[in-house]
């Protein structure tokens, strides 16, 4: 019974905030825990909160149950204004960080040219910095572990993928 509330609660939410379709398993918990939650409550508004005077305790349980489920989850996707706020700010974070950790790979190798040229002009040797970084690699990776057409201390290994056919 609960699932058709659900299903309409999700396809509303992800309707009125697009963003959200990304995360299609919280939106359904979240629709979930609020139907049972609106269920529940339903329900006890139905019985009554009392029978011979007396609370129904297990309705009541699951009702506390339920809605802090569902508070739980509001949370979650930032359906209550302070959870909103804090993914706001999380976000904006997230951008920041990364736009302080993007390289501008243009100018970088722009000056990379400058200063090969430079060395070069001074007479200077330009070192194979890359090819480097690549032979400690090699010499660091285990003989096995190394495909078969790695040169080691000279000597080629064969490729023997063509002799595989």
């Amino acid at each position: 019974m609960y699932g058709e509330v659900a299903e309409v609660l999700a396809a509303g939410l992800v309707d009125d905030q697009p963003h959200l379709a990304e995360f299609p398993e919280a939106v359904a918990a979240w629709a979930t825990a609020e139907a049972q939650a609106i269920l529940m409550r339903r329900h006890v508004d139905e019985v009554g909160a009392l029978e011979e005077g007396r609370p129904r305790e297990a309705s009541l349980a699951w009702l506390v149950r339920l809605e802090r489920m569902a508070e739980q989850r509001r949370k979650v996707l930032g359906l209550d204004p302070m959870a909103e706020a804090q993914l706001i700010r999380d976000r904006a974070a997230a951008h920041a960080l990364a736009a302080s950790a993007a390289v501008d790979l243009e100018a970088l190798a722009e000056r990379g040219r400058r200063i090969v040229q430079a060395r070069r002009a001074a007479g200077l040797e330009v070192p194979d910095l890359a090819g480097e970084a690549v032979a400690a690699v090699v010499a660091s990776t285990p003989e096995g572990a190394r495909p078969r057409h790695v040169e080691r201390n000279g000597d080629r290994e064969p490729d023997r993928r063509a002799d595989a056919s």
